[in-house]
């Protein structure tokens, strides 16, 4: 007996094109952001990535909103029509959304009951998580089923690292994340905090430095050392508008730690909101995610 056909979707703060998600047959659900006083979802072709950066950096402020429980239900019904799903979530440690598709996922078990749902909190955001879903999709292409992809993915979410420093403190004093006086000080003196995503999904500070080419090379060090079988892998870089530093971050890493490539994509406005212009963060599978 075969198995049954299913949909592997994500959401759209996996930070992958909409063009790179259709080429490897993966839906993505939007989040949504408000900016200049409107509402957009990610993707939308109104407020391209290049504007909104430009809008952060003339002093504008972005909020963000996550996908509510009937969004998920509209979002995954087509699917479930068609066979079964399997959701892989942002962090439930930066957002609500995956609590809200736990919540579809139920309402949904009750009108689809011969169909399986997985929701999955892949604990990842940005380019990390769109490292796993891409990763995920291979899986799916090489076989595995719904079943198999789901514990594959269960048992390999903890290898994907991420690392990050942001140049903007003010995006982080708007998120709560910093106070006033800190901002003050840390760009007065040209501080860089350092962070990474813990186990739990949740960003941690890792120190700081001064300066942003020192900033830089701490990221492009700390990947050398927690990153494991480097020329097996591919990596992927988000960039806050910053692409000059995203390419220097791509040479060193293929040159000095040796991996196959890093694909550079862009921190979507749903990331960009929280760090600011000027975000770098490389994603790879490694032995520390702490």
């Amino acid at each position: 007996m075969s198995e049954r056909s299913y949909t592997l979707v994500t959401d759209s703060t996996c930070d992958l094109t909409a063009e790179f998600l259709s080429e490897i047959n993966v839906p993505a659900i939007p989040l949504g952001f408000t900016i200049d006083g409107k509402v957009y979802k990610d993707f939308d072709p109104d407020m391209p990535l290049e504007r909104f950066y430009s809008l952060l950096r003339q002093g504008l402020r972005a909020t963000t909103s996550q996908i509510t429980v009937s969004q998920y239900i509209e979002g995954f019904t087509p699917y479930l029509e068609k066979g079964d799903v399997i959701y892989l979530a942002f962090s439930s440690g930066l957002s609500g959304s995956y609590s809200s598709a736990c919540v579809a996922a139920k309402e949904l078990s009750e009108r689809f009951p011969d169909r399986t749902l997985y929701i999955i909190d892949t604990h990842a955001a940005s380019l990390g998580e769109g490292l796993l879903v891409w990763r995920a999709a291979m899986k799916r292409d090489e076989g595995l089923s719904i079943h198999e992809l789901k514990d594959w993915v269960e048992k390999n979410w903890q290898t994907f690292c991420h690392l990050v420093t942001v140049d903007d403190l003010k995006a982080l004093r708007a998120g709560g994340r910093i106070s006033a006086a800190s901002e003050i000080i840390g760009t007065f003196f040209d501080i860089k905090p350092m962070i990474y995503l813990n186990l739990e999904g949740k960003l941690i500070p890792d120190g700081k430095v001064r300066g942003r080419k020192r900033a830089l090379n701490r990221l492009i060090a700390q990947a050398k050392e927690d990153i494991v079988n480097p020329r097996e892998q591919i990596l992927t870089l988000c960039q806050g508008d910053c692409i000059e530093d995203a390419e220097y971050v791509r040479k060193r890493l293929i040159e000095e730690v040796g991996v196959i490539d890093v694909r550079i994509g862009y921190a979507g406005p749903v990331i960009g909101a929280h760090t600011g212009p000027g975000v770098i963060a490389i994603f790879f599978t490694g032995n520390n995610r702490r």
